[in-house]
């Protein structure tokens, strides 16, 4: 959801916003439409934050992966300076991701890296730890802030509704 005066308030925080694209999905593969829509969108994001970095939605039951309309243009035509999944060697940035709601990436389908990093991480509790032990100069952390609700009612929803959605992520992979 697009919400500008939240988007505002995290600025004036002096936190940076990037743009969460799904233009790919939307525009069904085609990638002269997505690029369309992915400039049309970034331009409305713009409007509210200086946005100089971007990161492609990873969408398990769409057949195309939005990071592939990069294989046709250039995000740094369009002032971006990076895309996580494209910009970072992974093989010198530990990359951790709570997609699933756990942090053993057992359910991402898009949402993966190469790397030859890897530190087997059972909770929030282990990253914080691991950040301690400085082992690592760099670390590239996805978290999913709604997934981690204070308020046991949200927090439950969010719960059930990821635990469904892991279980048709395990049968996608399964079809893999």
């Amino acid at each position: 959801m697009f919400e500008p005066e939240m988007i505002k308030m995290i600025c004036d925080m002096g936190h940076e916003i990037g743009y969460h694209y799904e233009v790919l999905d939307k525009a069904k593969g085609d990638k002269a439409k997505a690029i369309v829509l992915f400039e049309n969108e970034l331009k409305i994001f713009r409007e509210v934050a200086d946005v100089k970095t971007v990161c492609m939605h990873g969408n398990p039951l769409a057949k195309w992966s939005n990071r592939d309309l990069w294989e046709e243009y250039d995000f740094r035509d369009f002032g971006i300076i990076g895309e996580p999944y494209l910009s970072i060697d992974y093989n010198k940035v530990l990359y951790f991701s709570d997609t699933g709601r756990n942090w053993k990436n057992n359910f991402s389908i898009k949402d993966k890296v190469n790397s030859t990093l890897h530190e087997d991480i059972d909770s929030t509790d282990d990253i914080i730890k691991l950040i301690y032990t400085r082992k690592y100069q760099q670390m590239c952390i996805l978290s999913h802030p709604n997934r981690w609700s204070a308020s046991i009612v949200v927090w439950t929803a969010e719960l059930i509704w990821q635990n469904l959605k892991n279980i048709g992520k395990g049968l996608i992979k399964l079809t893999e």
